[in-house]
């Protein structure tokens, strides 16, 4: 039997940061660079008044700009090497007041690695995903999903979590090892 694997996108297979520091620079005219992050929010650690977050997240909403991240380096491999392991399911946070953001994000999956509408979960309530193996940036969502669930929840290593003590795995040649291991306990 297979592992079943949940899969964040953003800050694991879509650079959203990069496209939200971008949003940040259009806006208030600052430039970051995405090893300054140290929280998964910039638009508070680098303290943008209330109508700069605003239009940030009206950029961020904007159409066009989901299905316009980039891949992020190593990804598309891992996830190769992964799906030689493991079931993979996306699980995704929509944003939502973008009308077209679920319909960008599952056209940039297809694009950049295959996937099916069957293999692309929506949701922000990532916790309700049954799986083997959970992986995501975002320490809120890595706790929800460990207390509801008995699988193994794993952080994505980042510079915005680094001061976060949960599970952590650091690539995919990592996070492989750990499926691959998981997948000879249950064929045990």
């Amino acid at each position: 039997m297979r592992p079943l694997v949940a899969l964040d996108v953003d800050g694991i297979l879509a650079d959203f940061l990069e496209g939200a520091l971008d949003a940040i620079h259009h806006v208030t005219g600052r430039h970051y660079h995405s090893q300054e992050v140290s929280q998964w929010c910039p638009w508070l650690q680098f303290k943008l008044q209330p109508e700069e977050t605003e239009a940030v997240f009206d950029l961020i909403g904007t159409p066009g700009f989901c299905e316009s991240l980039q891949l992020l380096p190593g990804a598309r491999e891992g996830v190769d090497s992964l799906r030689k392991v493991a079931n993979i399911v996306v699980v995704t946070s929509p944003w939502l007041s973008s009308p077209t953001w679920a319909f960008e994000r599952t056209a940039w999956l297809k694009r950049h690695f295959g996937f099916t509408e069957n293999q692309i979960v929506h949701t922000s309530a990532k916790q309700y995903i049954s799986a083997d193996v959970f992986v995501d940036d975002h320490a809120t969502n890595v706790r929800a999903w460990a207390a509801t669930n008995s699988g193994i929840p794993l952080m994505w290593d980042c510079t915005h979590n680094r001061r976060i003590d949960l599970p952590r795995v650091t690539g995919w040649d990592q996070l492989t090892k750990i499926v691959t291991d998981l997948k000879k306990g249950i064929a045990a």
